[in-house]
């Protein structure tokens, strides 16, 4: 049933936008194109599981979410953007909450833990994070990857990213 959903997700989304270059010369990413490069991560994610026993249970169908916000919008427009997020976490023994902090320290099991966050999203919006996303074409990303092992993995990932990059600059 779910697969059902993200197909039909799909196909809505893909009818909408096509292919188009904005005033900077920016590839404006269709929505055709957003799950494509969703999925090109994810798949990417799950192809690194003989590599590092982190991501043993990683799954492309399980941990990419297509998430709808702002009920009574079209979707993907600017009041209800298109938002995918890839989630997944293995090893995580415990969460620290400290009061007066936002977030929790997390404690890793050594061999196997980590925790990734990738968001991916239209337009520019940061909501809270600081940090300046990374773009294909009008594509922003977020990549957050924690634990032991996190640098590497991250590399891996990041490949990927910079590998989808360089595609939607022609």
């Amino acid at each position: 049933m779910k697969n059902i959903i993200i197909l039909l997700l799909f196909i809505l989304l893909s009818t909408n936008v096509l292919f188009a270059q904005n005033n900077n010369n920016t590839h404006i990413i269709s929505r055709t194109e957003l799950p494509y490069i969703a999925y090109e991560i994810a798949d990417k994610i799950e192809s690194l599981k003989n590599k590092y026993p982190h991501l043993a249970n990683f799954s492309t169908e399980k941990n990419l979410k297509f998430n709808i916000r702002n009920e009574g919008y079209l979707p993907g427009s600017k009041e209800n953007p298109t938002f995918i997020s890839v989630h997944y976490s293995n090893g995580i023994l415990d969460r620290i909450f400290k009061k007066g902090k936002r977030s929790a320290e997390i404690v890793f099991d050594q061999k196997t833990g980590v925790e990734i966050y990738i968001h991916l999203f239209n337009g520019d919006s940061r909501g809270s994070d600081l940090r300046i996303p990374q773009k294909i074409g009008d594509l922003s990303i977020h990549l957050y990857v924690q634990g032991p092992t996190s640098k590497e993995i991250k590399e891996d990932i990041q490949k990927t990213v910079t590998s989808l990059q360089n595609e939607f600059k022609k």
